[in-house]
């Protein structure tokens, strides 16, 4: 409203001093011209900047300044006063429709040339039950290591076997040598299981269970999701009550039907806000707020009592960053791809805080921090060896989940 009000003042009040000199200056002038252009590409300009530099850069402003105002010069010179502007409406047709073909043709080819332009090609998602790449290009192991274990998504007969009336997700990691298909078969059988229970944060483990089940034949993986597999971390900053409840209990029992003395636990979730210019609001730093459920600690006990092995992972890095935004040269420009590792620290110290006192009710409890997989001695990064740890910007990509897995099979 507030140019439209301005621009009817100036109208009204007609070329009248003092506004003559106004309306005659030159630089004026010639931003009228060229208004419409200049606001055709200024907001293109400063999107595509703020994504290739970072919204914390340097560069991105000057960057957007700079190829708006050559995009609107050009877009002035050669389109609106260029020999467009005196074509017939058949040439303009013409014109129009080649380049309409162009862009379909070049969308018809974009994926083949991104080889040749050097643009990485990744799997995005960590929890793809049948990709073997992001083990086998993360850890430069051959096919027939990374094809020795296999990821079933269960379907909802399988899983009404194993917990009738239960609303879960699951997916089983098993060797591709065992051609067991009944479930409860398998579950019970086998050296060891390895249970991960949480929702999106856990599902996106599924190449970091593979690479564990890969190395030990006789291991047998478990991860239990919701439906959909959205919210419902088990010790979340933000525990929903209402809605997560009903699932802690469903997870944890299924658990405690098939595990056995010397099974491995591990809860994953997201413990802090996914970005951090929000880690200073409410629920994260309200000591009261709920981190989860009623059944949640007597669940842990009693897996504690059958020989269960339970882990906490502690936080890892959250980016204000998509993992795939960091790769390459861009990785170099945005500061957003890197934190200081003591910022990191001094971030999570409330989520690690609530661990450790969790650990003081439940000895035996085990708080695994992978903050050395993420950080070195000075700074966190979004990436590892050019590949992107994260998928977004807190949940790990195959190639982080598959380093995960193998910083995993390291610990005691």
């Amino acid at each position: 409203l507030l140019p439209v009000f301005a621009s009817g003042v100036l109208l009204s009040f007609g070329v009248v001093a003092p506004l003559t000199a106004l309306v005659q200056c030159h630089l004026l002038r010639f931003l009228g011209r060229i208004s419409y252009s200049l606001y055709l590409y200024h907001w293109p300009c400063i999107v595509f900047s703020r994504y290739l530099f970072g919204s914390q850069s340097g560069y991105w402003l000057p960057a957007a300044l700079v190829s708006t105002l050559i995009f609107t010069w050009l877009s002035y010179r050669f389109v609106e006063q260029g020999p467009w502007r005196k074509a017939s409406l058949a040439q303009l047709a013409v014109a129009g429709g080649l380049g309409l073909v162009s862009l379909i043709g070049f969308e018809s080819q974009a994926e083949r040339l991104r080889g040749p332009l050097g643009l990485a090609t990744f799997s995005e998602l960590a929890w793809d039950p049948n990709d073997p790449q992001p083990i086998n290009q993360l850890l430069g192991r051959n096919a027939k290591y990374t094809n020795d274990a296999v990821t079933i998504p269960l379907t909802p007969a399988q899983i009404k076997q194993l917990t009738p009336g239960l609303a879960l997700q699951l997916l089983l990691v098993q060797s591709s040598k065992v051609s067991v298909l009944d479930t409860q078969q398998v579950l019970r059988g086998g050296e060891k299981r390895f249970f991960v229970v949480g929702d999106s944060h856990a599902g996106s483990l599924a190449a970091a269970v593979r690479s564990m089940v890969a190395a030990k034949p006789g291991l047998v993986g478990l991860l239990i999701t919701p439906p959909g597999m959205g919210g419902c971390s088990l010790i979340s900053y933000s525990f929903d009550l209402s809605r997560c409840s009903i699932y802690e209990a469903q997870a944890l029992a299924l658990v405690q039907r098939f595990a056995k003395p010397g099974d491995r636990l591990l809860l994953p979730s997201l413990r802090m806000p996914r970005l951090s210019p929000r880690l200073s609001f409410a629920p994260y730093i309200n000591p009261k707020t709920p981190l989860m459920g009623p059944s949640f600690e007597p669940g842990l006990q009693k897996l504690q009592r059958q020989g269960v092995r339970i882990g906490l992972l502690a936080p890892w890095p959250v980016y204000n960053v998509l993992g795939k935004q960091c790769l390459g040269w861009q990785e170099k420009l945005k500061l957003e791809c890197h934190q200081s590792r003591q910022d990191f620290e001094k971030d999570r110290n409330p989520a690690l805080q609530r661990l450790l006192q969790l650990q003081e009710r439940l000895p035996g409890l085990e708080i695994i921090d992978p903050i050395n997989l993420f950080c070195d001695q000075q700074k966190c990064s979004s990436s590892l060896g050019g590949r992107p740890f994260y998928s977004d910007h807190d949940h790990l990509s195959a190639y982080g989940s598959a380093a995960l897995g193998e910083w995993l099979q390291l610990q005691p």
